[in-house]
């Protein structure tokens, strides 16, 4: 895993890290889908996509 790698992937994991603390917490998701999970997951999918063009 290179240098370039290991800060989207820390981001990834503190959005997880965020996202396991309101299901726990609050007890419910449901609420915070359109707040954090889909625009969390929108980001991830459209950073994923342009680095993988950017490193390839």
């Amino acid at each position: 895993m290179t240098y370039k790698l290991l800060i989207p992937v820390a981001f990834i994991l503190v959005w997880l890290g965020f996202v396991f603390y309101i299901a726990y917490t609050k007890r419910s998701l449901k609420g915070y889908l359109a707040t954090v999970v889909y625009p969390g997951l929108f980001f991830i999918a459209v950073w994923a996509i342009l680095y993988y063009m950017l490193l390839s």
